[in-house]
């Protein structure tokens, strides 16, 4: 009895998705299974999502630059006995630390919010949880500096900031596979940590320091 051959093998790995697509899913579809399936696509890594952050941060430095200058909104950019364009050429050549400084900041901020995502049972990764939020980070901050130097528009930076926690608490969700709570805990419970001890060493320097400044002032009364 001759039996059929076997059928071969088919494989049902997601194909990869392309930046572009990548960027518009994170920025206008901000449910939890938007950044699953980031979480899952094969081209989903660290070295990605960093490569992301330093080349848009780069870039939103450049175009804030020639943009302020273009609308004449370069004051910020006047030093005393600098001109103007001076300025701008020195922020351009420092735009690539801007961009290190960019991949830093969000290299801590994700590894804070995996430690906790984790701690509360996550079920993703590091490397998942950085791509998926630099797929929004990274354009949004394109965005934020190109609005930072425009008059009045610049007010929409706020609304932005907002809209990039609501994606955030989205994207923890959704990599690590739980409930809106734990992500927002994940995604709030760093800043209020920090707010609250910098309030309290605030409390404490003043507490330590108070009767020594009472003295100066004390002090110099008398002399007066």
């Amino acid at each position: 009895m001759n039996l059929p051959p076997e059928s071969p093998m088919v494989s049902f790995s997601n194909p990869p998705i392309p930046w572009s697509e990548a960027m518009v899913n994170a920025m206008t579809k901000p449910a939890p299974s938007t950044f699953a399936d980031l979480a899952h696509n094969p081209s989903a890594n660290i070295t990605t999502g960093l490569g992301w952050i330093f080349a848009f941060s780069a870039l939103g430095s450049v175009l804030s630059v020639i943009l302020g200058l273009i609308l004449g909104a370069s004051s910020n950019l006047s030093t005393s006995g600098i001109s103007t364009s001076a300025a701008g050429v020195s922020r351009l050549c420092i735009a690539p630390l801007a961009g290190i400084l960019s991949v830093i900041g969000f290299v801590i901020s994700t590894g804070l919010q995996n430690i906790i995502a984790k701690a509360i049972g996550g079920t993703g990764t590091y490397e998942q949880l950085v791509y998926a939020e630099a797929a929004f980070t990274a354009p949004i901050g394109v965005i934020t500096s190109i609005l930072s130097v425009i008059p009045v528009v610049n007010l929409l930076n706020l609304p932005l900031a907002l809209y990039r926690l609501v994606l955030s608490a989205s994207a923890i969700k959704g990599v690590h596979n739980f409930g809106w709570g734990k992500a927002v805990a994940a995604l709030i419970v760093i800043p209020i940590f920090l707010t609250i001890l910098i309030a309290v060493a605030i409390v404490l320097l003043l507490a330590v320091s108070g009767p020594a400044i009472g003295n100066i002032f004390s002090n110099i009364q008398r002399g007066l």
